[in-house]
């Protein structure tokens, strides 16, 4: 099955966090649609609209009928921001017969419990172990979350390197500053990704931003 996906950045706008670019949206529609902002840390629930701030503009990714729920706000929306510009892709899930390596920006893995083992834990290897599981978890949230039943045992995820130490970042969660661990991290997988979907908490708040990377 064929999925589509839609990246849009509102080049005329000033910068917005992801958070108040998600409530500006969902007042277009006063909160009707819950596509639009049903983006707890329920890590079952894949949000199908992402907000974004890209290269200093907001920016929103949305896959299947997150853009149907866009389509209905975007001419309010325009009113606002100015006019998007707009990028559609197509999305065929399943496994590559190589390895494709993606690069994971701002990845926020750890709930409390993940945090906890990885801040006790002083072997690195086991810390990448840690890191490359949560990874794994990820990927197949993703696939439950499109409708491709895939299992765990399934999909062979390598984390290849991580870009740096770990950094703060702060998330606005409910009307509260969060903070998390943030990686900057590359990976290898044989399963099929679309381009700049979101991995990992806070996905739907510009953070864990994948993009396929070249293999030499």
């Amino acid at each position: 099955m064929t999925h589509r996906t839609v990246s849009l950045r509102f080049p005329k706008a000033e910068n917005i966090s992801p958070s108040d670019l998600r409530r500006l949206v969902n007042k277009c529609n006063e909160w009707s649609d819950p596509l639009l902002h049903n983006h707890s840390e329920d890590e079952n629930a894949y949000p199908k609209v992402q907000y974004r701030s890209i290269q200093a503009r907001p920016g929103i990714w949305a896959i299947d009928e997150g853009i149907d729920s866009l389509e209905a706000v975007v001419d309010k929306l325009e009113q606002k921001l100015g006019s998007p510009t707009v990028h559609f892709d197509e999305f065929e899930p399943g496994k590559n017969l190589h390895l494709l390596k993606y690069h994971c920006q701002s990845f926020l893995p750890f709930n409390e419990d993940n945090y906890e083992k990885w801040k006790y834990e002083l072997s690195h290897i086991k810390r990448m172990a840690l890191l490359e599981g949560v990874l794994k978890d990820q990927l197949g949230n993703f696939y439950q979350g499109i409708g491709y039943d895939i299992q765990g045992n399934d999909i062979l995820c390598i984390l290849h390197s991580v870009a740096g130490p770990p950094k703060t970042v702060s998330v606005d969660v409910s009307g509260r500053e969060v903070k998390f661990l943030g990686f900057d991290i590359f990976f290898y997988t044989d399963l099929l990704l679309p381009e700049g979907l979101g991995l990992g908490k806070c996905k739907a708040k510009g953070n864990g931003i994948t993009l396929a990377r070249e293999v030499h």
